[in-house]
């Protein structure tokens, strides 16, 4: 997870190449909640420390981040082991779709807005 960490904090999206898909259920789950969160993403800004796309965007610093989906966005938050946590993140609905407030752990926590 801290090198998905350090590829956020570049700009730059991780990616996870095994033989077969990392699973979520069962023998060898759990450790890899972000990078099965982590696609389809298709880029549409990069940033320091997070990346915007289409479908999701994933970050690992703090801040407010504009969905622009028309339903509530679900978000998604991982500790350093790669296991989901939970949250209490705000959700607010804007003109140009939702604003979430997220506050992480620095090097720590990495959420998904899905």
């Amino acid at each position: 997870m801290r090198a998905v960490v350090t590829y956020l904090r570049h700009g730059m999206v991780y990616y996870h190449y095994f033989l077969r898909d990392i699973p979520e259920a069962g023998e060898g789950s759990g450790e890899y909640g972000p990078v099965n969160h982590l696609f389809p993403l298709t880029p549409v800004a990069l940033h320091e420390g997070w990346i915007e796309g289409k479908e999701r965007t994933v970050t690992c610093i703090s801040g407010e981040y504009t969905w622009r989906g028309r339903t509530e966005p679900t978000v998604h938050l991982f500790d350093l082991n790669g296991r989901e946590k939970d949250h209490r993140f705000p959700l607010a609905k804007s003109a140009k779709g939702w604003r979430v407030r997220v506050h992480l752990r620095d090097w720590v926590e990495i959420a998904v807005i899905e």
